[in-house]
């Protein structure tokens, strides 16, 4: 009743005064801050969408600051389980994003593994122990989910909570468990989360850090789940891959994930990587001949060699001719790779090398069988045969030696249809540093590099529909660089 009374007397005073329009105007200019602000709030929070509670997942993010990497299994040959591990890298992501300003700003507190997809889609794994940077995990748990999450099939989650871990201290982070009995419940535990090591169906979710008010709710969550998505990742795997440093230096000691930091460093946005153009670049063209000068009356006393006619390359089109009438080349590169990584022994040798167990030739030509096999395979047009394109022996890093075959389709779509075959060959490359050859079909031993060594094997085109894949297999527990520092539990 009170209120009524003042905002009467206020309309009817400034009515009297003529300022009532005025007075309106500043009201809606109010109104819209607030509106304002509350929209930037909700905005910084999440959207309706992207508010949800630890275990309603909402996939719709367009990016994930986040990778992860299938990097190592350890086998446990007394109860046929083994020891598989993951690697989280930070890549950064477009800042524009809700999900990634959520990401950046506010703690992750979970990381989800997804077990579903086309090996063991209904299967739980038998985890018997989880790990974060080599100690043992306890707040981890295992859940159904139904329904299709973008292209993937429902079945079983694995969610790992409690890591409160600011982007800079998840970036590097090992995650690991151990499964018993896998034979009775999937050939293969790793296939259940990853279709290839760089191809990882995970997720992760940030808990809001805003503590105004005491409604507390998981702000996003982004998942790598999409085609698109994992390709990017893929090719992102590649071209990293090419330029690997290996250090022998210990890296800088990292926080641990339950220490808070004074301030975050600034999210930086995410940074496409360059593309690489693979193609064989064109050879120059036919300079065009300069206009004969006036004879001089006085001949030169010796006349020159006729110069021996060059190849003929057809040229350039001139400013005047019609761009449309230029020929387009529609054939598609792509190229594969195997690189070895390895530190050197206290000799300074080499236990495996590539020209040593086998020559570049010799695996470039068993490569590019392998690829040619694909294409009478898939009826993938070959325009190109592949060939050894290059061949690096030594290791100076960050150069690792590396044999690398090149060869083109017809065109990207015909190039595309190798993409399902990637797996399989990446797997049999890798037995070429032993010099072994595997048979198109033959059943793939058991492998593992010796200790300290990392195998590097890949496949990439420059096109958009290009087939991408990507294999790094390091089966040691001992790796290349030391572990990052542990992280201490809560209450420890």
């Amino acid at each position: 009743m009170m209120h009524t009374y003042v905002l009467s007397t206020m309309r009817s005073r400034l009515s009297s005064t003529g300022l009532l329009p005025l007075a309106l105007c500043l009201a809606a200019i109010l109104v819209a801050e607030i509106v304002q602000v509350d929209s930037t709030r909700t905005s910084f929070r999440g959207s309706p969408a992207l508010m949800m509670s630890n275990h309603k997942l909402v996939h719709t993010c367009a990016c994930s600051p986040y990778t992860l990497s299938y990097t190592s299994v350890v086998s446990q040959s007394s109860d046929d389980g083994g020891k598989h591990c993951f690697s989280v890298s930070f890549r950064g992501c477009d800042s524009r994003s809700p999900c990634c300003e959520a990401l950046m700003h506010d703690r992750v507190d979970s990381l989800y593994l997804h077990t579903a997809g086309p090996e063991c889609p209904d299967q739980r794994p038998a985890i018997s122990r989880v790990e974060v940077n080599g100690i043992r995990w306890e707040q981890w748990e295992q859940s159904n989910f139904p329904g299709v999450i973008g292209d993937l099939q429902g079945g079983i989650r694995i969610r790992i909570f409690g890591l409160a871990a600011e982007y800079s201290t998840l970036d590097g982070a090992t995650v690991c468990f151990a499964t018993t009995s896998t034979r009775q419940h999937c050939p293969n535990a790793a296939k259940m989360i990853c279709n290839g090591p760089a191809d990882c169906r995970f997720s992760v979710a940030a808990k809001s850090s805003d503590n105004s008010n005491d409604f507390e709710a998981t702000v996003a969550v982004c998942p790598v789940l999409e085609p698109r998505h994992r390709r990017a990742n893929l090719l992102e795997q590649v071209l990293a891959a090419t330029d690997r440093r290996n250090s022998l230096s210990s890296p800088p000691v990292k926080e641990p994930m339950s220490s808070p930091q004074p301030s975050p460093p600034s999210p930086r946005p995410m940074q496409p990587p360059r593309p690489r153009r693979l193609r064989r670049s064109s050879p120059p063209p036919k300079p065009s001949p300069k206009p004969s000068p006036k004879p001089s009356p006085k001949p030169s006393p010796k006349a020159s060699p006729k110069p021996s006619s060059p190849r003929e390359y057809p040229s350039s089109p001139s400013p005047s001719e019609n761009p449309k009438d230029a020929p387009v080349d529609s054939t598609s590169q792509v190229c594969g790779f195997v690189s070895l990584d390895y530190r050197l022994g206290a000799s300074g040798a080499m236990a495996y090398a590539i020209g040593q167990n086998i020559s570049c030739e010799d695996a470039a030509s068993w490569m590019a069988k392998n690829l040619t096999t694909a294409a009478m395979e898939t009826g993938a047009q070959i325009a190109t045969p592949f060939a050894l394109e290059s061949c690096i022996t030594t290791r100076t890093p960050p150069t690792l030696p590396t044999v690398t075959v090149c060869g083109s389709f017809t065109s990207e779509e015909e190039a595309a249809k190798i993409q399902d075959k990637l797996n399989r060959i990446l797997e049999e490359w890798r037995y070429l540093i032993l010099g072994r050859k595997l048979p198109v079909g033959s059943s793939l031993p058991s492998f593992c590099p010796p200790a300290g060594a990392t195998i590097l094997t890949a496949i990439w085109g420059d096109d958009d529909r290009s087939p991408v894949g990507y294999l790094d297999i390091q089966c040691s527990s001992q790796l290349l660089n030391d572990p990052p520092a542990l992280p201490r539990r809560r209450g420890a």
